[in-house]
């Protein structure tokens, strides 16, 4: 039996075949790039990150052949990305594994995956059970985060008291966060009546530990006069502080200030930079 093939003449595309044919395409690219977590990113240009490529290869390999400890480096460097773009199914993927093998760290850096409101991951569920192991294997940055979630009811019922426990725990190991949460709880008034001279003084304790969130309240309770008496030279340091630490907000109203100062305040203003920058710590 003899089989002939018909020679059958192609039709070429119409214009949306062609459209919707280059669409498909592109999913299928973006899908190979986003859950293809194994490839190399490109590695930023920019200070910080030189031969940030090699190291990135090793660790990657290392962490292909099983080292738990480059499992838990590659999902840092995804969750953060300083260097590579951030990518959070590679850092949890890589997390995951390195926290599942018993790695305390990589609990703890789970735990701010699942926490994270804008990530795509977010459970607070899921972040508690990660923070409490992390604490439990004796991780002192999860209780911040633990206390933080029973404060405002993230995953579980609302637990001031539990809440108060933490926070005054992490606060006496010099985690600025929970410095800082406490001035922010007497600032607003959250168990009771504000009190700004209590939420000046944790402020200032944050502040020196170089929390960025801190200098810009000090800088708005010296321009207002709350809890300490009106000083713009002292209000116009901690904006400047603030912005030469990142803050959003901080360098318009930096300017703004600026406006109204005399060259003698100006001058003052600057040997206090000088003087806080120098007292400035920064816990890891």
């Amino acid at each position: 039996m003899k089989f002939t093939f018909k020679t059958v003449s192609a039709k070429p595309f119409s214009a949306p075949a062609k459209t919707s044919l280059l669409k498909m395409s592109l999913t299928v690219l973006l899908l190979v790039l986003v859950f293809n977590v194994n490839a190399i990113p490109v590695v930023y240009k920019k200070p910080g990150c030189a031969n940030f490529e090699s190291a990135l290869r090793m660790i990657t390999r290392n962490a292909e052949q099983g080292v738990v400890s480059s499992k838990f480096i590659l999902g840092k460097i995804f969750l953060e990305g300083k260097c590579v773009r951030q990518n959070y199914v590679a850092a949890k993927k890589w997390l995951q594994e390195a926290a599942t093998a018993g790695h305390v760290e990589a609990m703890y850096h789970l735990g701010l995956v699942f926490y994270d409101q804008n990530g795509p991951y977010k459970n607070y569920h899921d972040a508690l059970h990660w923070f409490r192991k992390a604490r439990d294997n004796g991780d002192e940055h999860s209780i911040y985060y633990l206390g933080e979630i029973y404060l405002y009811g993230r995953g579980v019922r609302r637990n001031w008291s539990e809440a108060q426990r933490l926070l005054a725990l992490a606060s006496s190991k010099n985690d600025p966060k929970a410095l800082y949460r406490i001035g922010y709880i007497y600032d607003k008034g959250m168990r009771g009546q504000r009190n700004y001279r209590k939420a000046f003084a944790w402020y200032t304790k944050a502040a020196l530990l170089g929390y960025r969130a801190a200098h810009y309240k000090l800088a708005q309770f010296y321009a207002l006069g709350l809890g300490v008496r009106r000083d713009k030279v002292k209000a116009f340091t901690w904006y400047s502080i603030a912005d030469m630490h990142g803050h959003t907000y901080s360098r318009s109203k930096k300017n703004a200030l600026f406006r109204r100062l005399t060259a003698e305040n100006i001058a003052e203003a600057q040997g206090l930079i000088q003087r806080y920058m120098k007292s400035i710590s920064y816990p890891e």
